[in-house]
């Protein structure tokens, strides 16, 4: 009969301490998601707010404003097609992009 109660007690302390480990591996996760959320807001925070969406066409299509919606067509391209009735100036000016890209920056 005392031996049976020793390897009870014994049992329930291994449970026990098996119970503990599992809550500290759980307060670790969170730890290193709270972790990752901080980086991710850093960097979007330093990241400037037009490239971070545009991609790598931002320098070849930023004569137009229309580069947002189809950023793969080429610069001349763009304008003629999406705004030439609103604005028929644009293909005449689609060359040189200097009067145009101080309204984006």
């Amino acid at each position: 009969m005392v031996q049976q109660q020793q390897q009870q007690q014994q049992q329930q302390q291994q449970q026990q301490q098996q119970q503990q480990q599992q809550q500290q591996q759980q307060q670790q996760q969170q730890e290193q998601q709270q972790q990752q959320q901080q980086q991710q807001q850093q960097q979007q925070q330093a990241l400037p707010p037009l490239t971070t969406w545009r991609g790598p066409h931002l320098h070849r299509s930023a004569a137009t404003s229309t580069s947002l919606m189809s950023p793969a067509l080429p610069p001349t391209l763009a304008p003629t097609r999406t705004r030439a009735d609103m604005r028929p100036s644009w293909p005449a000016n689609a060359a040189s992009s200097s009067a145009v890209r101080p309204r984006l920056s």
